[in-house]
């Protein structure tokens, strides 16, 4: 299992060296390093596939409803929103110059895509582990209500502007505003949309390059 996890993580590191090139190359000849939050943003969404392997080596050993595996899953459901929330840096686009406006949406795809597909790889290791212990409905409702916390997580993140750190700096700030904006939803049309358009996308992706990966393995075993 191991060595399967270490050639899926030279090919993540491969792709963030290729975003840092990318970024390196873009602040020497077009000034991007204002966009630093990107890479820190990058190095964030490589938490979640970390603590998300640490748990799956715990479940070797433990039980799902050991305290170790409760408190290991708790964390990486903590920061999983961060692997995905760099699609929402997309926003700052708005804010790059004409002038550098094809090599910055560069930058930002190569970036996100590689933090996204950090996320699914994560998102997948604990569907993984659930698949072994829960029907495929209990399953596919859990997955469900994964992607829709993540897509909870980033419009706190976006719009609240709160972070992973906050759980522990600030719970009872955090806590507090959540609860009003779940209790006040109707005042706020906007988390809606905004919330179930990410739980759809997210959704939608994993399960469809879940069945891409799948038949491409078939076809290339026939």
């Amino acid at each position: 299992m191991l060595k399967q996890y270490n050639k899926l993580f030279e090919v993540y590191l491969y792709l963030t060296i290729i975003a840092i090139i990318f970024f390196i190359f873009g602040d020497l000849y077009y000034r991007v390093g204002y966009l630093f939050y990107l890479l820190w943003n990058l190095l964030l969404a490589w938490i979640p596939l970390i603590i998300s392997l640490y748990l799956r080596i715990i479940l070797t050993k433990k039980l799902f409803s050991s305290w170790q595996a409760i408190i290991v899953g708790l964390i990486w459901l903590i920061f999983i929103p961060n692997s995905f929330y760099l699609l929402s840096d997309y926003i700052h686009l708005q804010e790059v110059g004409k002038s550098t406006i094809l090599y910055d949406v560069l930058l930002f795809s190569i970036i996100i895509f590689t933090g996204v597909l950090i996320g699914f790889s994560s998102v997948s290791m604990v569907f993984a582990e659930f698949k072994k212990r829960f029907s495929k409905t209990s399953c596919y409702f859990i997955l469900s209500l994964i992607f829709l916390i993540i897509s909870f997580g980033i419009y706190i993140g976006r719009d609240l502007r709160w972070n992973s750190w906050d759980v522990v700096i600030n719970p009872a700030g955090l806590l507090l505003d959540v609860f009003y904006q779940l209790k006040n939803f109707s005042n706020y049309p906007s988390m809606l949309i905004i919330v179930f358009s990410y739980f759809l996308i997210m959704i939608s992706l994993f399960l469809g390059l879940s069945k891409i990966i799948k038949l491409s393995g078939k076809i290339y075993k026939a």
